[in-house]
């Protein structure tokens, strides 16, 4: 991820962007708060690729390490 895309992010809390992770997930998600201090971001899912990853918890709120995110698209 590069410095750009962490200022979209950060420009984006209650907005939906298209994130790109490493592992080839594609999720459409509202970003909720990025955390700075852990590495993070929390975010509701609005729509995967890999639905699989969240039937097991199906909670409002997730996190993904901002490392794990290759890139980041505004809708």
């Amino acid at each position: 991820m590069s410095d750009d895309d962490l200022q979209l992010l950060k420009s984006s809390v209650n907005k939906s962007v298209k994130l790109r992770c490493i592992d080839g997930e594609v999720l459409v998600a509202t970003i909720i708060y990025v955390w700075d201090e852990y590495g993070d971001i929390t975010f509701d899912v609005v729509s995967t690729n890999q639905p699989e990853k969240y039937e097991k918890y199906p909670a409002s709120a997730y996190t993904k390490k901002l490392r794990d995110i290759a890139s980041v698209e505004t809708l």
